[in-house]
């Protein structure tokens, strides 16, 4: 996705809840988890930055269908509030 309008209307027309003036910094370098939509929120005025993602699982899954040969499901709702900035910390 081009532009950050763009990327908004696609996710919204997955069924993720997007609020007004969400603002994605660099859609191309952001997942967003689309499997369940429905349990992804996010509020009005955020902000976020490069690199991120939004999952509505964990690597368990991954875990124990390599080891165990079973596929355990595992998921939670994701929310993000209202007036939120989402960047990174870099560390040298």
């Amino acid at each position: 996705m081009s532009s950050n309008s763009r990327f908004c209307r696609y996710l919204t027309s997955k069924g993720i809840r997007i609020g007004t003036a969400v603002f994605f910094r660099h859609p191309n370098h952001s997942i967003i988890d689309v499997t369940r939509p429905s349990l992804i929120s996010i509020g009005n005025n955020v902000d976020i930055n490069d690199n991120f993602s939004i999952l509505t699982h964990d690597f368990s899954t991954f875990v124990f269908r390599e080891l165990y040969h079973d596929f355990v499901p595992s998921s939670g709702k994701v929310v993000i509030g209202n007036n939120i900035v989402l960047d990174v910390m870099l560390r040298f």
